[in-house]
Parts: C-alpha cells; sequence; structure tokens
C-alpha cells in the first residue's frame, strides 16, 4: 500500500525534489535504487534526471565512500530514525541527512536525501584555524569562538543558536544583539540580546521601546541595509549613529544616553548570510574591539548562518517526509 501511495505521489515528490535548487535531494528505495533526483542531484553525477531513475545509488560513488554512507543507510534501516553526517566527495563537502520513510507497519522502505555543498563553510573553517595560528593578539577571541562555533553547529533551533552566540560571546567580556531578517525582507528583529537586565529596562523606559522582538524598518540608504547587502563585517568606533537607526526619528538624539547606559564603546556588526540567503546581523558589542577583531567575528558570523540555514533545511525535510508518508 505504501508503495502504491508513493506512486500516486508522483507529481507531488517531483515538485519538492525540486523545490530547493541549491541542494542534492533524491529519494531512494532501502535496496539503494534511485526512484527520484533533482536537477542539482543529476548535475552533479553528469546526468539528466530522467538517466538518475533506476539507477543503483552506490556504482555513482566511489567504494570506499559508498561503504562510508551506506553504513549511514544500514542504521537508519535499523533504528528507523534520521541519519546526518559530513563527508567529501571529489573535492566538495556536503552535509547530508537520511531521513526514513515507513510503511504502515513502521519498516523503512524509502530514504529521502538532502545534501547541502558546505565546501565553502569548511574553507572558512580553514580560514579561522589560519587566523588563530597569525594573530597572536586575537588568540583568545579566535580560540573561544572556533569552540563556539562548533557548539552553534549542534544547535537545533534558531533560539538555541541565538543563545550559544549570546553564552559565548559573553565569556569573551562583550555583548551580543541578533537582528533576525524578517520575512519579507524589509524589517530587522531583535533576535537575543544579552545587555544586563537592569540597564536595559533603563534604556527601555528611556526610549519607550521594548528590546525583546522590537522591529524597526530597513531602508535603501540604512547602514544595516548595506552591511547586508555588501556582505562586509563593519567595524564601528563611535556606534551612536546605528542606534539611532533603530529608533524612530523623534528619539533618536537618545541615542547616546543609549550608548553610554549600555556602555556600548566600539561594535563589530557581521551579517549572517551563507549561499547569498541574508538571516540577519550579528552586533558585537564592549570595550577592547578593534578593527582586527572583524575577521574572527565575521568567521563566526559566518558559521551561526551556516546554522541557522542548516536548521531550515532539517525543518525542510521533516516536513516533506510528512508529505511523503
Amino acid at each position: 500500500q505504501a508503495e502504491v501511495a508513493l506512486r500516486r505521489s508522483e507529481d507531488t515528490v517531483r515538485a519538492l525534489l525540486n523545490a530547493t535548487t541549491d541542494d542534492v535531494v533524491a529519494l531512494i528505495d532501502a535496496d539503494g535504487v534511485i526512484l527520484e533526483a533533482n536537477e542539482t542531484a543529476a548535475r552533479r553525477f553528469g546526468k539528466r534526471i530522467d538517466e538518475m531513475r533506476g539507477l543503483y545509488g552506490w556504482d555513482l560513488l566511489p567504494p570506499d565512500l559508498a561503504r562510508h554512507r551506506k553504513a549511514f543507510v544500514d542504521e537508519l534501516i535499523r533504528s528507523g530514525q534520521p541519519v546526518r553526517f559530513e563527508d567529501e566527495r571529489a573535492g566538495t563537502w556536503f552535509d547530508s541527512i537520511f531521513y526514513p520513510i515507513l510503511d504502515a507497519q513502521g519498516k523503512v522502505t524509502h530514504f529521502a536525501v538532502l545534501a547541502r555543498d558546505i565546501t565553502e563553510r569548511k574553507r572558512m573553517e580553514e580560514e579561522l584555524h589560519r587566523l588563530l595560528a597569525e594573530t597572536a593578539r586575537s588568540q583568545r577571541l579566535l580560540l573561544t569562538l572556533s569552540q563556539a562555533a562548533q557548539a552553534v553547529q549542534r544547535a537545533h533551533t534558531r533560539e538555541e543558536i541565538y543563545r550559544l552566540i549570546g553564552d559565548e560571546i559573553v565569556r569573551l567580556g562583550f555583548q551580543v544583539l541578533v537582528f533576525a531578517l524578517s520575512d519579507e525582507g524589509t524589517h530587522l528583529i531583535i533576535a537575543h540580546n544579552t545587555y544586563e537586565p537592569e540597564f536595559l529596562g533603563v534604556a527601555e523606559k528611556l526610549t519607550g521601546v521594548p528590546a525583546q522582538g522590537y522591529r524597526f524598518p530597513l531602508s535603501a540608504e540604512s547602514p544595516f541595509q548595506q552591511i547586508l547587502s555588501g556582505g562586509e563585517v563593519v567595524f564601528i568606533g563611535e556606534p551612536e549613529d546605528y542606534i539611532a537607526e533603530t529608533l524612530d526619528t523623534p528619539l533618536r538624539p537618545l541615542a547616546g544616553r543609549v550608548a553610554k547606559l549600555l556602555e556600548v564603546e566600539g561594535a563589530v556588526v557581521a551579517p549572517l548570510v551563507v549561499g547569498g540567503e541574508a538571516h540577519g546581523l550579528l552586533t558585537v558589542t564592549g570595550p577592547g574591539l578593534s578593527e582586527d577583531d572583524t575577521q574572527a567575528i565575521g568567521a563566526f558570523a559566518n558559521q551561526a548562518a551556516t546554522a541557522l540555514a542548516n536548521v531550515r533545511l532539517y525543518q525542510e525535510a521533516q516536513s516533506w517526509a510528512v508529505e511523503l508518508e
């Protein structure tokens, strides 16, 4: 019955397969035979989509890599639970999720494959390690952020990512303000901050603006929009103008008092962007920050953005599997 239902859902499956154009997506049966694949998957193997159907998937891979991935499939079939792993093929690194599809008896009959190219993320990790070796002044910062990046990559929700970002940055003696980009891309929303509640409460009374969940519009001239669009990490020695951008026009003269109240002496603002997709901005503030810290914080922001993208990918995989069951 599960196979009959799957055949009836062929059009839906094909639409889902091609919904995520940048990721490798495939539907494979428990024996390893490819039932459907998207254009990205076909292109990775130098084939057309129709040529992919019916192929034995393991024959497309080098023997060692095939054995490595098949071990994860064996675990998926045994446990009935999704598996996730990273590996490399022909110089390209992938973050892969294999999601089981069960029949009425709970037996795995198929599994969905979603694999994302994370080569750039791996390159960034290598760059982070290179910076660690090169810069004595930023050694503690880089080491902590490198460890923090690993913790962030294991997070399962956006809220957990935001919390981990804050926890790790606070350990360095700095404060964090995470702005999430609204779904329509027209506003920034304060998703997380680590400022002392006492001082934050005074700032809220001063401006009448609640910190958590506060949203403000992005204009083409906004420095925040320019950072998002340009993808550059920016060090701000005098952040009053940036604080003013978050406030309504009548409240902007209060920006200096807010900066002093929250002890915002300097700031590094980094875009949370991966694969051309913007998720928001990471703002780190505190004494002692300098232009030299932009590379390390920017690399960490890239890791955080990748984690946010991975959370979305995992949620898509879960939704997709529900559609197929």
